[in-house]
């Protein structure tokens, strides 16, 4: 394989994968969750303890992880509930510039920056879902709410925990306060959101799938049934 037919094959995967956001955004998410998780390695394994990094680690597992499963989940499904025209590439790229800023800020320690780009990515996502909602030929499910919810919980967590990290606000309640926001009411609007509109669609296809069992067994069954006699002499023959 040639050079030029290496960089067109790299070109249609990154079209593919834009054409389908969730793709690309899954596979960013998955790979810097992994690393939220591995910083636990050299603390550990380390004779000299290095920096606790249960800071990285919460950040990195909430925003860089599971948010990036959030925005590839939205940046495709939400164009297809509301029949509106798909996220164009500069969005998908502005995304993901803003979450490769982040990374790079949390995994070097630089916390109170990395909060900033984390409300500015989310402030941007709500927007693209707004303009989406306001787009909609059909009214979406009541549940989306739960969305918006715990969008701006993320957000509105992010600023009261950059402002406890530049040292503007003091206070171990207003702390906790805060990184509740962050991870818990995330996490519970995230799943009554989405969770509401992909249950009962698996749930459906889990249903199906259990019928066809069930039709296939009870068609084998009533084959035995129709054929008890002649198995049953050839079997005592």
């Amino acid at each position: 394989m040639n050079a030029k037919q290496t960089i067109s094959n790299f070109q249609s995967l990154i079209l593919r994968s834009l054409k389908a956001p969730y793709k690309l955004l899954f596979l960013i998410g998955f790979l810097l969750g992994s690393i939220s998780i591995g910083v636990w390695a050299p603390y550990f394994l380390s004779d000299i303890s290095p920096v606790y990094p249960a800071d990285i680690h919460i950040h990195g597992v909430i925003s860089l992880f599971l948010g990036s499963v959030v925005i590839g989940f939205l940046l495709t499904a939400l164009p297809k509930f509301t029949m509106t025209a798909a996220a164009s590439y500069q969005t998908i790229a502005v995304f993901c510039m803003l979450i490769l800023a982040e990374s790079s800020l949390v995994f070097s320690g630089q916390m109170a920056p990395a909060l900033i780009i984390t409300a500015l990515k989310f402030s941007l996502l709500i927007f693209f879902a707004q303009s989406r909602f306001k787009s909609a030929k059909d009214p979406l499910p009541p549940s989306f709410s739960w969305l918006i919810f715990g969008l701006i919980s993320m957000i509105l967590g992010t600023i009261g925990k950059s402002l406890i990290a530049f040292g503007l606000i003091e206070g171990f309640e207003i702390s906790q306060f805060f990184h509740i926001l962050f991870t818990r009411s995330f996490i519970l609007g995230m799943f009554l959101g989405l969770g509401s509109k992909l249950y009962p669609v698996l749930a459906h296809k889990k249903s199906a799938s259990l019928l066809q069992v069930q039709k296939n067994s009870s068609s084998h069954v009533s084959f035995f049934q129709k054929n008890r006699r002649h198995l049953s002499s050839a079997f005592f023959m």
